[in-house]
């Protein structure tokens, strides 16, 4: 007898992930390879990066934690974090909340990043 679907541990991917990467906010599915595409085309930041999930009024929030480049300078960080939020939603489809940060500030990632905290 083969096991139903809800038993079997399947390793499913999708666009290179893993469905243990995998993300649902707001009843949208969100790989964090995503956010990635569209942070790392930005060329004003660095390359570390952040997601924060929290609830705001039983509503998930998604927050994205970038950091700018040394160069750019702190009058421009409300402008990058425009940049993107456009980025973001137009590409996931989802509205975030975006912290643009000195470089740095982030800790480094290795090897397979740890780069999102669900605090849900």
């Amino acid at each position: 007898m083969n096991p139903a679907p809800a038993d079997a541990r399947m390793l499913v991917r999708w666009e290179g992930c893993q469905a243990d990467d995998m993300l649902n906010v707001r009843g949208v599915t969100l790989f964090p390879s995503s956010i990635e595409d569209a942070v790392r085309g930005i060329p004003m930041l660095g390359p570390e990066f952040g997601i924060v999930l929290t609830k705001e009024r039983d509503l998930d929030a998604l927050i994205v934690q970038v950091e700018a480049l040394p160069e750019v300078s702190t009058e421009r960080y409300a402008e990058i974090a425009d940049h993107v939020e456009r980025e973001i939603r137009s590409s996931c489809e989802l509205r975030a909340v975006i912290e643009v940060l000195p470089q740095g500030t982030l800790p480094p990632t290795q090897f397979k990043a740890k780069r999102v905290r669900d605090l849900r």
